[in-house]
């Protein structure tokens, strides 16, 4: 027989440990078992895809920035191609690491529990910040790929 108890966890004014969400008694004894609650923890994929997006979205500026500035001398298609090398690799982690937060939070949801093993577990979290991940990277990889097209046709145009 448990006994379900409030959820999230109290921890007392004291600072000691959190208040149990049930207790389970062992048959036969005077004892119990305290289920104490675990709190969530956010995915680390999911936050990683959200970085790498959005330091995709900042290179691709820079590659915009050195392919226009550089048209008129020349080396702005070079220089915003190495720029766009390293800004393509980090719009293809965020992309590669949002599917791997989004299928750790998928596998990390508790299903077929009991009550209380289910509210003791609450599991992974973050399924917002993967999916900003995943847009984010996508948006990187765009710009990446349009600044790179008029870096080449600034300096195509200037050859003329």
């Amino acid at each position: 027989m448990s006994q379900n108890l409030s959820y999230p966890p109290r921890v007392p004014a004291s600072g000691g440990l959190p208040v149990p969400v049930a207790y389970e008694a062992i048959p036969g004894t005077g004892f119990a078992v305290a289920i104490v609650g675990v709190a969530p923890t956010t995915s680390g994929p999911a936050t990683a895809s959200l970085i790498a997006g959005i330091g995709s979205i900042l290179v691709s500026f820079v590659v915009a920035c050195f392919g226009t500035a550089g048209a008129q001398g020349g080396w702005g298609p070079l220089v915003a191609g190495a720029f766009g090398v390293l800004a393509g690799l980090a719009g293809v982690a965020a992309l590669a690491l949002a599917r791997a937060g989004l299928v750790q939070i998928r596998r990390a949801a508790p299903t077929n529990l009991p009550s209380v093993a289910a509210a003791a577990s609450p599991g992974v979290t973050g399924r917002g910040l993967a999916i900003s991940g995943l847009i984010c990277g996508f948006i990187g990889l765009t710009f990446t790929a349009a600044a790179l097209l008029g870096s080449l046709a600034l300096t195509a145009a200037q050859l003329e």
